[in-house]
């Protein structure tokens, strides 16, 4: 796709950064407080914890997610490897949208399928003009 100028790039630049503030915060939020969200794990998360031996393992769970929706947030923000970062966490977020779907109906699951969608754009499209993904190459590429 053109790096080029224009309300497009403009508009993409935008949904970009947005997209990456949304899953710095839900990141972070993680991190702060390892049951954040802990209504929403999906049983498999509790299964795998007593099958391992692993005590409060939806904790360590928790924290281990949101430390990797931290990293590619950021990645995401500053449009380092934008596409694999996009692609990684509309992949994490398709799976929540089916867990919170399937848990509680899909009033709780739209916004989160809003956001899915918004960050399929973001892979699709790819890099935009101020991504770091870009930095050092010519402007006509």
């Amino acid at each position: 796709m053109p790096r080029g100028g224009g309300p497009h790039n403009a508009g993409m630049v935008l949904l970009r950064l947005g997209v990456g503030v949304v899953f710095l915060w839900f990141g972070v939020a993680q991190l702060r407080d390892p049951d954040f969200g802990a209504p929403y794990l999906p049983q498999l998360v509790y299964t795998v914890g007593d099958a391992i031996g692993v005590v409060d393992f939806d904790r360590l769970f928790t924290v281990i997610h949101g430390a990797i929706e931290v990293a590619l947030a950021s990645a995401l923000i500053v449009g380092l490897f934008t596409r694999a970062a996009a692609l990684l966490l509309a992949a994490q977020l398709a799976v929540i949208v089916i867990t919170v779907y399937a848990l509680a109906g899909p009033a709780s699951a739209v916004r989160d399928f809003g956001v899915l969608i918004a960050t399929l754009v973001v892979a699709v499209n790819g890099p935009d003009r101020m991504a770091a993904d870009g930095w050092g190459r010519s402007r006509s590429s």
